[in-house]
């Protein structure tokens, strides 16, 4: 049987100076490839699972390697009074990694690490809910591939004759779509199931649950946007780090389905000089497949065959 890839780390509450066990990962992999917002995946449990670490006696939250850094001194009083508003939340509901991370932003805002480092927290807590829409797809390699993939499998999946193989599928691609940020294929894929019988197989209710996650990751892709615009608007970082802050903002953008402000972000950051050799290929791969993928419509024909339709 193989060992483990999670064991546990004994660390230090920098507010009361308490020790605690927190699980980490001791090994990871590329195995499933990235998101064009830079959202990267292992087979097998994903690293951003694991790191961030929170005390259970404060609800202080960070990355695991930035416990030994500590909180100022001065700052560590009125942390934690901060901190024990949510305390009661905390003890009724799981603390997902999710949570972690929303707490991790809670604490670096009042710290006042800057708009950019609460923003990133609350984009890899938007990325823990995906986690839980896609599972593991190999090797996804930002937005063009995910949409090449998608248009492989097309003709597969409309020949798919039984309702059972037609629900599995039509979820497969839903997934694929919402890594590859297609938000109109994604839900015209889910909207397929009610063209066919459920087969036994929930449905329904499963639809229901993405589509809630969906909402929930939205929710927290909006309030990363929202500080990387504020530290944009305050004219922080270099004007390379600025460049990378607003393409971010134009592939949220194109996540939450608002493809006409994408390309107008995701163009201005391809024309800025100051862009890196690293963003702007992902910007101009990015925008290659904002010209196909669906506002009102799709490039893609998502319907079934008529094959398909007329198999028993």
């Amino acid at each position: 049987m193989a060992a483990s890839p999670v064991t546990t780390t004994q660390l230090t509450d920098p507010i009361t100076g308490q020790l605690f066990e927190a699980e980490v990962l001791l090994v990871t992999n590329g195995r499933g490839g990235y998101d064009s917002d830079g959202c990267p995946y292992s087979q097998g449990p994903q690293p951003r699972a694991y790191a961030i670490a929170t005390s259970p006696y404060t609800l202080y939250s960070a990355p695991v390697e930035s416990y030994g850094k500590g909180v100022p001194a001065k700052a560590t009083g009125s942390l934690h009074q901060y901190l024990q508003q949510f305390a009661d939340k905390e003890a009724t509901s799981p603390l997902t990694p999710t949570r972690r991370y929303e707490l991790a932003a809670l604490a670096a805002e009042h710290l006042g690490e800057g708009p950019y480092a609460v923003g990133d927290y609350l984009l890899s807590a938007g990325w823990t809910v995906r986690d839980r829409i896609v599972g593991f797809l190999p090797a996804v390699q930002g937005a063009s591939d995910a949409w090449e993939k998608l248009q492989g499998v097309l003709p597969d999946y409309r020949a798919v004759a039984s309702p059972r193989g037609r629900t599995l599928a039509s979820f497969d691609l839903a997934r694929l779509s919402h890594r590859g940020g297609f938000g109109w294929e994604r839900d015209a894929l889910l909207a397929q199931l009610e063209s066919f019988p459920d087969a036994g197989l929930g449905a329904f209710s499963k639809r229901e649950e993405f589509r809630r996650l969906v909402r929930r990751e939205h929710e927290l892709l909006r309030a990363a946007r929202s500080r990387f615009e504020e530290g944009l608007g305050m004219g922080l970082g270099s004007s390379e780090d600025r460049s990378y802050r607003r393409y971010l903002v134009g592939e949220l953008s194109r996540r939450l389905g608002e493809l006409e402000r994408a390309g107008d972000e995701l163009r201005a950051v391809a024309n800025d000089t100051e862009t890196s050799a690293e963003v702007l290929g992902v910007v101009r791969d990015i925008l290659a497949v904002l010209q196909l993928q669906g506002a009102t419509a799709s490039a893609l024909d998502l319907s079934w065959t008529n094959e398909a339709k007329e198999a028993p």
